[in-house]
């Protein structure tokens, strides 16, 4: 049913608004871009593999050298935002060739954007879609993305939202409640209501002794939200399913890890399921009721981290990669029995016990 959703709403952007295709559906990876000069990486949030998909980015046809930042993921048109740090610095639109499309923004500071993130609301006919920047000292914008985009866009400043105090390097909307979140390098987390301009303090999530900038911040469909770390790469998940934030108070977990950076930016379809997207993934075999699934963030690693079937890593006799994100797909995977070091017949023997 939510494959049948995401399908329903991830439509392709009016005709003639820019020169690269979009992409074709809303992606379960994350986009990850990183250096000084833009690289783009897809993340598997399951498995923390990156798959480097554009090397270098392309700005109208010419080299792209420099950064980019504030990217994100518009699920309306199918198109990544972000704001290009080449001179002359721009809002662009990324498509599906990794082309960047300059557009014609006015209204905003000569600044370095790197906080940003997209917001849809509505459907069908009526949906509408804004791309919202932040940088401290200047403040919140927001840019329409509806119409022709080969037009001037005038964006719109948040009165006072110069004055905000708050030290984030990315922020993520919530997909059903539109309101967006962001992490503090000391783990304080933050919701953002753009309609009355207003912050709120949250909690103080313990980080797991991460440090520095969260760089990159994403959501899924069920309402996760997903903070990846620069210095350590490790991609912490705080459970939001309950937005506003109201009656409870959220913890965070690692999830996975990804790369290093001391530039980071993340984008990521809010609609999109998180599952995974690699072939050799494996899952412990522990019944339910050990935090095994995905859901519960069971343990999992790659075995076969490199694609060419060589120097696998598993524990037992065999590896049965598989997708367990349910207790349901659990229950209809078989335990594996083997013989190891670490137990007998006919013991199960786990077949992840690392992540």
């Amino acid at each position: 049913m939510k494959q049948t959703y995401i399908a329903t709403m991830c439509m392709l952007f009016a005709a003639g608004s820019a020169i690269a295709d979009p992409f074709e559906n809303c992606p379960s990876k994350a986009f990850l871009m990183q250096n000084s000069v833009a690289k783009l990486y897809g993340i598997d949030l399951v498995s923390a593999k990156a798959t480097t998909v554009a090397a270098s980015l392309t700005r109208e046809g010419a080299a792209n050298t420099s950064s980019v930042n504030a990217v994100g993921f518009n699920y309306k048109d199918q198109y990544m935002y972000g704001y290009s740090k080449q001179s002359p610095r721009r809002i662009v639109q990324i498509g599906n060739d990794y082309d960047m499309t300059v557009l014609d923004v006015t209204g905003l500071p000569e600044t370095n954007f790197y906080v940003g993130d997209i917001q849809v609301i509505g459907s069908g006919a009526s949906q509408e879609a804004y791309y919202f920047v932040y940088t401290p000292n200047s403040g919140l914008y927001k840019i329409p993305l509806n119409g022709d985009l080969t037009q001037s866009i005038a964006s719109i400043h948040y009165t006072g939202s110069e004055n905000w105090d708050l030290n984030i390097f990315d922020f993520a909307f919530h997909p059903n409640s539109n309101l967006l979140y962001a992490m503090e390098s000391n783990g304080n987390l933050h919701e953002i209501n753009v309609d009355t301009a207003t912050t709120t303090f949250i909690t103080q999530l313990d980080t797991a002794g991460d440090s520095g900038a969260f760089g990159a911040a994403y959501f899924d469909v069920d309402g996760q939200f997903y903070a990846s770390n620069n210095k350590s790469g490790k991609i912490h998940i705080v459970d939001l399913s309950t937005s506003p934030v109201v009656g409870y108070t959220p913890t965070a977990a690692i999830f996975t890890s990804g790369p290093k950076s001391g530039q980071n930016d993340g984008a990521r379809c809010a609609i999109a399921e998180v599952k995974v997207t690699d072939n050799s993934i494996d899952f412990g075999d522990a019944p339910n009721g050990y935090a095994t699934t995905l859901a519960d963030s069971g343990p999992r690693h790659l075995y076969d981290p490199n694609d060419d079937g060589v120097d696998l890593i598993y524990l037992g006799a065999t590896v049965d990669g598989e997708n367990i994100n349910t207790a349901a797909d659990l229950a209809a995977s078989p335990i594996d029995v083997a013989l190891s070091p670490f137990c007998t017949k006919p013991m199960p023997c786990p077949s992840a016990l690392v992540v």
